[in-house]
């Protein structure tokens, strides 16, 4: 059950193919303080989480993570836009009211983007070798997020798809 009171729906076990390959980079691996695994693995792994009942859900807590897998993309304000889009959606939709990011210590372009984005650090995990920051959202903040992504415009996917289908077919 959600905390609404209603089921959740079982999440679907992305097609991890394409992880997979990202994954087999050393540099991406070290950026994500992550450990490579099989393919099998990797869906074992998907699977227990969805399946784990001990799972703590905060539906005002959002755990924000992104990663840019092609490293022709790094550096370009990828990340940064695409954080800042997730976490506007977050405040307006989800209703978050905080923000926490776990990051590998020595992956200081993504210390250096949650920095900018005015998240403190907590605390930190010697054992994992992370950074855990935190944002709290005001409505401070939310203006100054507001104004750091310029115009964006909220479209459900299905409004969008017709719209393109519309485009299409004329």
């Amino acid at each position: 059950m959600d905390s609404s009171g209603g089921q959740r729906s079982q999440p679907i076990l992305m097609k991890l193919d394409r992880y997979h390959g990202w994954m087999q980079d050393l540099d991406l691996l070290r950026l994500t303080a992550s450990e490579p695994l099989s393919l099998t693995e990797e869906y074992k792994l998907q699977q227990a989480w969805c399946d784990d009942e001990d799972k703590l859900d905060d539906p005002s807590l959002a755990e924000i993570e992104v990663m840019i897998a092609e490293a022709g993309n790094r550096g370009r304000g990828f990340g940064k836009e695409a954080t800042a889009i997730m976490m506007h959606f977050g405040m307006r939709t989800l209703g978050i009211k905080t923000f926490q990011a776990k990051i590998g210590v020595g992956n200081h372009p993504s210390l250096y983007m949650f920095r900018n984005f005015a998240f403190e650090e907590v605390a930190r995990s010697e054992v994992f070798q992370e950074v855990i920051l935190q944002r709290t959202v005001t409505s401070e903040w939310q203006s100054w997020l507001q104004t750091t992504l310029g115009s964006i415009t909220e479209e459900s996917y299905t409004e969008s798809q017709a719209r393109r289908t519309a485009r299409v077919m004329l």
